[in-house]
């Protein structure tokens, strides 16, 4: 794992985990949601660098960058979990925030599907010439 990389995902993470505790007006939550989406949205694009991903790799980019979203999810529920477990409820904000990351979460793995089949290099279709074209129809049982 790069060290760009390792670094966006830390701070996907640690937004999300500020939002878990941060003063509802600050909207660190929609801050998660949309560093999530833009790091799914960058790493489809450095595959896309280059030549287009055939099936395979697109396919196994889509289970790399979900398995990275999953990572975050659970990272960051299992922060609120403990953060609930070990301090005083009161200060933390209700669970339904939850929801809101969830729904992040959500999005970005729909973001992955769709995008990794937009980006899928497929094969040229080969074209018949008008000629060729009456020869196989001449051709044709009828």
């Amino acid at each position: 794992m790069t060290a760009v990389r390792l670094a966006g995902l830390s701070l996907v993470a640690a937004t999300g985990i500020a939002g878990l505790s941060a003063d509802p007006r600050l909207n660190l939550h929609a801050a998660f949601g949309v560093l999530l989406l833009a790091m799914v949205a960058a790493g489809v694009h450095k595959a896309m660098l280059g030549n287009p991903p055939s099936e395979a790799e697109a396919r196994a980019l889509s289970r790399r960058l979900s398995r990275t979203v999953y990572l975050i999810l659970y990272l960051v529920l299992g922060v609120d979990r403990l953060l609930r477990e070990c301090s005083d409820a009161a200060v933390l904000q209700p669970p339904e925030r939850l929801r809101d990351y969830f729904l992040y979460g959500l999005a970005a793995l729909l973001a992955i599907r769709v995008l990794t089949i937009l980006s899928v290099r497929r094969p040229r279709a080969l074209r018949m010439s008008p000629q060729l074209a009456r020869a196989v129809d001449a051709a044709a049982p009828q």
